[in-house]
């Protein structure tokens, strides 16, 4: 793990810097996976997603990872979820990819668990993509989302293939002890 590693609550001035790193997890984490048009569309709409962002922020919960003071990765989520059977929400966990396994996911997925803990919720809702769209043969690869979740205690629920860009999404499931 790097030397002058540190997780702290996120502020809304950190926002933009959130959606960089976001964005550049994406550009290599996704690439080959999800279609180049798609990646750069993401780049187009950039000021509407910070927008979007800084409009709803009152309702997220989120950390950031950073050395000397620069953003390298983040987590965000909310006090509630999208189904029934959970309580809390993970929305995003992503790490700059200069500084991916090097245990930043791990740090700020356990700091979020932690949170929601300590507001007594019980079962966090996670949506991750299976691997982008399926091959010729409709066969999704499972992405590196997936074994990380799993290595964190969570559980695989369901696979569902109803993504507007055609993409394979997958429900995780953790129950917080």
């Amino acid at each position: 793990m790097p030397e002058n590693f540190t997780i702290r609550a996120a502020r809304y001035d950190d926002i933009e810097n959130i959606l960089k790193v976001n964005q550049r997890a994406w550009d290599i984490s996704y690439q080959g996976c999800i279609p180049n048009n798609i990646l750069q569309e993401r780049h187009h709409t950039f000021p509407e997603r910070l927008t979007k962002w800084q409009a709803s922020w009152h309702d997220k919960i989120s950390f950031v990872a950073e050395i000397n003071g620069q953003i390298i990765g983040e987590t965000t989520g909310a006090a509630q979820a999208l189904t029934n059977e959970c309580d809390c929400l993970l929305n995003t966990l992503y790490v700059h990819p200069d500084y991916q396994g090097q245990g930043i996911g791990k740090a700020l997925f356990l700091k979020f668990t932690e949170k929601m803990k300590k507001l007594n919720k019980r079962k966090l809702e996670i949506h991750t993509l299976y691997r982008g769209i399926p091959d010729n043969k409709g066969i999704a690869k499972a992405g590196p989302s997936i074994g990380f979740y799993k290595k964190m205690g969570c559980t695989l629920t369901e696979i569902y293939d109803t993504h507007p860009l055609g993409m394979i999404d997958v429900l995780m499931i953790k129950e917080i002890i």
